[in-house]
């Protein structure tokens, strides 16, 4: 059985330098695979290997030319990284060998001019910044709505109990 101490004596910090110049890299999850997966605000996601070997993936701009704002990552059961992109009201799927599939997220819509705020009829609605892998082997993030209260009769949108909403959201075959 190996033995690890955490920050005992001097500790070693390895560096590596992106190939993308500032791209400034932020979220970061442990993927499936082993390697750390990265998002950056270059509109792309990164993967790192231990041995420090980057490999960059460049996530789809959607026909309104949003750039793309990953505020969060996870590993998902199925084996790949999903990224919750808030400036286009969508999650995206990328596999090992970066293919990527976007989904829109029901009931959100990206918000004109790129950003975090979408909307959903009629209460304005955004994505929160962090989506994780839940136990049931769906991923789960949050929706934001400023407003308070029931929806109002006859509107399709989700609960609006509390200020924070948990959705989930089914990983795809």
């Amino acid at each position: 059985m190996e033995s690890r101490t955490l920050l005992s004596g001097t500790p070693n910090i390895d560096v590596f330098a992106v190939p993308t110049f500032s791209s400034n890299p932020t979220e970061i999850v442990k993927g499936p695979d082993g390697d750390l997966w990265f998002s950056e605000s270059s509109g792309q996601i990164g993967r790192i290997s231990p041995q420090g070997q980057v490999v960059e993936f460049p996530l789809p701009v959607t026909a309104a030319g949003s750039l793309p704002n990953i505020t969060g990552l996870a590993a998902g059961s199925d084996g790949a990284v999903w990224a919750l992109d808030v400036a286009n009201a969508q999650v995206d799927r990328i596999g090992h060998d970066g293919q990527v599939r976007s989904f829109a997220v029901p009931g959100v819509t990206p918000p004109s001019g790129g950003g975090t705020a979408g909307n959903v009829n009629p209460l304005p609605t955004s994505l929160s910044g962090q989506i994780v892998d839940g136990p049931d082997g769906n991923l789960w993030f949050s929706l934001v709505s400023p407003a308070a209260g029931p929806p109002p009769p006859g509107s399709t949108t989700m609960s609006t109990v509390s200020f924070r909403q948990a959705c989930k959201f089914c990983i795809f075959p």
